[in-house]
């Protein structure tokens, strides 16, 4: 018979098994991995793939991120809704309902579950043809499909198995019975001998490549568009023998996924030379497959991990570019040595970014970029037009400058002293004058002060007669220019007598030459010793200290919060009447708060560069993670722009041109007319005219169309702002199936 102390005992241990099981479990559950790396299962061809390894473990971290705790800040979400409503806000209201507001929350319950483990979308090939269909400027001109079209696929493994996605597809199906979308048909089919459920638009059941896939497979929930991909996934999963390599087997897959976090929370990858090949095949001109050729193979093939640690995100790039392929521009691939860090501020720098440069590099790789871009005769040697014209200025190229500056150049901003800037009765504000500076290292000072000199003259003749020269203690030059600038030269509607003064100080005849907007900081920066503080030992640096800036070749910094709590709060009180007005156009009432103490959660963000002999690197750290990421849709716009040189446009008066082609033109009469209503305030019940809108559209093509669509009728330009701008009935007409629905024509 068991005593009672040994019973006590057994019972203690069983216990602290059952106890050790459900927490070990737990930990498994929440933190443990993929056993198989999902690039194992997809093609070596695959163009595109976007990754999250342990949706359960990431959660677990952005529970506890400042990214959180900023995007549940209620002063951040109304700040969101607005900037959403004026970016996306339709003629009809608000874009996203109560009703729908609500839906959505629904399905992210019901989604989160779903969710849980590991989830992938992958591009794993693209359809030449649909590419000499693209119109950039204006958007697709084609079916977005017809370019992946039997070459997409997703999935989601979720951690309880896939009967965590059920739900999630059970409300989808009431959705599905309840509204009963027109032209879209269900049905089911088999690949590789497993069953699936698919969706169809009607007009192309007779096609699999249009057909959208759901299947399981053991623990996989997958999707995929067309029944080719999906096959080859479960061949690979299978391990089906003589299939062509796979996505890990790619040695610009190896090679990004090498530079990248191996802790990730989610790896994008995107395959460069791959696209290029279907560039290639798409664009008929020599000409443009050569420039396109010259764009995409510069760099084979990139990626990006984002990894959540301490709260902090933190980002990293990586492009391939060989040395043979790298085209450079005059960057010094050395690191950086920072000398310019010492020029800022521990407390008021509100902007730094320094580079490693080598401009006689340059100057030697000119002549041959010349070359391959076609350039022929005096074209074709750039470095020596540009050493004529320096000539006629009395300065010698190569002696006063390229052998002259050093391997470093740098840009800072800082706060000053207040100033107020107004327009009597109209406006008055007060805020902290910025100041900028620009830095340039020298290696030969002597040789550089004709340079300066003439710099300085240059200043002289836009800045004003004022003029004062010092000599400070360690032997530098200092020039400060000071001038005025009249506020009635720039046509603002005030007494000639507003004037704005400034002044401009330039620093030379020392091993360092630079263009600072204040004196007084100019001063402090000649001043400063090496080894002084900068704006790394500030504050609002600390949450970045665990970055490496060591060994990089340029880095970027911005201090988000001081730039956001230093001037937002003079904006917010000037716009705060027209940003509620604006607001209460999609129906929402937002009132700009005096100020956002959110963004000290998504902190400063910090960025460097390093360059080896294969590749870029890229880090950035920061609270919400990149926070330069809006530099990325600008360059995609003017990477559009030149991409469209490539392909043919429809024409305006194209009585082919696609529904979305002419719903994008009804889209840029509406936010002309928008533009137009708030500059002009004209009487409720307004119709305005084609010329009163015709300034105020910011498309070249609509903007020429003399008020008429690609099929030739006129526009209903509605009344303003009770009813919203429209195409003809005719115009509807020739668009049976979109029109089917109101919706479509209201977007």
């Amino acid at each position: 018979m068991l005593s009672r102390t040994r019973l006590i005992l057994l019972i203690l241990l069983a216990l602290f098994l059952v106890t050790a099981s459900v927490v070990g479990f737990g930990v498994y559950y929440v933190f443990s991995g993929p056993s198989v790396p999902v690039e194992k299962y997809l093609p070596t061809s695959t163009v595109a793939l976007a990754y999250v390894p342990n949706a359960a473990s990431s959660g677990v971290r952005i529970y506890s991120s400042r990214f959180l705790k900023v995007v549940s800040d209620k002063n951040a979400q109304d700040l969101g809704t607005l900037i959403a409503g004026l970016i996306i806000g339709g003629a009809g209201g608000p874009e996203v309902s109560p009703e729908m507001q609500k839906e959505l929350e629904q399905l992210g319950e019901k989604l989160g579950p779903a969710m849980s483990g590991e989830s992938f979308i992958a591009i794993t090939g693209l359809n030449p043809h649909a590419a000499r269909m693209i119109d950039i400027t204006r958007g697709p001109a084609f079916n977005p499909e017809q370019f992946v079209a039997g070459h997409l696929i997703a999935g989601l493994k979720p951690k309880q198995g896939p009967s965590a996605y059920d739900a999630f597809e059970q409300h989808i199906r009431e959705r599905w019975e309840r509204d009963k979308p027109e032209g879209i048909e269900m049905g089911t089919g088999t690949v590789e001998g497993q069953p699936y459920e698919y969706l169809v638009e009607s007009r192309n059941a007779s096609n699999p490549n249009c057909r959208f896939l759901r299947l399981k497979l053991d623990g996989w929930v997958l999707f995929s568009l067309g029944e080719a991909p999906m096959a080859d996934f479960i061949k690979r999963y299978r391990g089906t023998s003589g299939l062509a390599p796979s996505l890990a087997e790619n040695p610009h897959f190896v090679e990004v996924k090498q530079h990248l976090d191996p802790s990730a929370d989610a790896v994008t990858y995107v395959g460069m030379a791959e696209i290029a090949k279907t560039v290639k095949a798409a664009v008929t001109d020599p000409t443009h497959a050569q420039l396109a050729g010259l764009a995409l193979d510069w760099t084979p093939a990139m990626g990006m991990s984002a990894t959540v640690d301490n709260g902090m995100i933190s980002d990293r790039y990586y492009y391939i570019m060989p040395e043979e392929r790298r085209i450079d521009l005059g960057q010094f691939y050395a690191p950086c040595a920072y000398e310019t860090l010492r020029a800022t501020h521990p407390q008021h720098t509100l902007f730094y970014m320094a580079q490693a440069i080598d401009l006689k590099a340059l100057a030697a790789r000119l002549p041959q970029l010349a070359r391959q871009a076609g350039a022929t005769g005096e074209a074709a040697d750039p470095v020596r037009q540009i050493a004529k014209t320096v000539a006629l200025t009395g300065l010698d190229l190569e002696k006063n400058i390229l052998d002259a500056v050093g391997h470093e150049i740098a840009a800072f901003s800082e706060t000053g002293a207040e100033m107020e800037v107004g327009i009597p009765f109209l406006l008055s504000l007060k805020f902290q004058r910025p100041i900028s500076g620009m830095l340039i290292t020298l290696k030969d000072p002597a040789a550089f002060e004709p340079t300066a000199a003439l710099v300085i003259n240059i200043l002289k003749a836009f800045v004003g007669s004022g003029e004062h020269r010092e000599t400070v203690s360690n032997g530098y030059e200092l020039t400060t220019l000071q001038g005025r600038i009249s506020l009635r030269d720039y046509g603002l509607p005030v007494p000639p007598s507003m004037t704005v003064t400034y002044e401009v100080s330039i620093i030379s005849k020392g091993p360092m030459f630079g263009i600072i907007t204040s004196r007084e900081t100019a001063l402090r920066v000649l001043s400063t010793p090496k080894g002084a503080q900068t704006f790394m030992d500030g504050p609002n640096y600390a949450p970045l200290k665990g970055m490496n800036t060591s060994g990089s070749s340029g880095m970027i910094y911005l201090n988000t919060p001081q730039l956001v709590n230093t001037y937002y709060p003079v904006i917010a009180k000037q716009a705060r009447s027209a940003i509620s007005m604006i607001a209460a156009q999609y129906g929402a009432n937002i009132v700009l708060p005096d100020k956002l103490d959110f963004f000290e959660n998504a902190t400063a963000w910090v960025s460097t560069i390093k360059v080896g002999k294969t590749g870029l690197e890229m880090t950035s750290l920061s609270g919400v993670g990149n926070q330069g990421v809006v530099v990325y849709p600008v360059l995609a716009v003017l990477g559009g722009v030149a991409v469209s040189k490539l392909y043919v446009p429809p024409t305006a008066d194209d009585a082919s041109a696609p529904a979305i082609v002419v719903l994008k033109d009804l889209q840029a009469v509406r936010r002309a007319i928008k533009t137009w209503g708030i500059a002009r305030n004209p009487r409720s019940g307004t119709v305005p005219k084609w010329t009163d809108i015709q300034p105020f559209i910011d498309d070249p093509d609509v903007a020429k169309s003399n008020g008429k669509d690609r099929l030739g009728n006129p526009y209903d330009l509605g009344e303003y702002p009770r009813r919203a701008a429209d195409v003809s009935t005719a115009t509807k007409a020739a668009y049976p199936e979109e029109s089917r629905s109101r919706a479509f024509w209201t977007q």
